[in-house]
């Protein structure tokens, strides 16, 4: 089983979404591995150089500037479940 780190904001969207980051790599072998990586001063600046590249912390609605709430480990399969549920599809 593989573990994914997860970034959620703060902010809910008109259709009451939230945002969320799914980093598919790196993955983890353990839940603990993740969370270590996910408080590494060193490894945060790639994290949020990502999210800075991807667009992710501007608020699509308001086009300002979107505090995180979360970062999280996840199983990979779980995510994998609730991104096909919240688009209808069959797993």
């Amino acid at each position: 089983m593989k573990w994914l780190l997860v970034v959620l904001w703060a902010t809910v969207g008109s259709d009451g979404n939230v945002d969320a980051y799914v980093f598919t790599t790196p993955a983890f072998d353990t839940k603990e591995e993740c969370m270590r990586n996910a408080v590494d001063q060193n490894e945060i600046k790639k994290y949020i150089s990502k999210l800075v590249a991807e667009g992710m912390f501007i608020n699509k609605e308001t086009g300002m500037l979107q505090p995180i709430d979360k970062v999280v480990c996840a199983q990979a399969d779980k995510i994998l479940a609730v991104i096909r549920d919240s688009q209808g599809t069959e797993t």
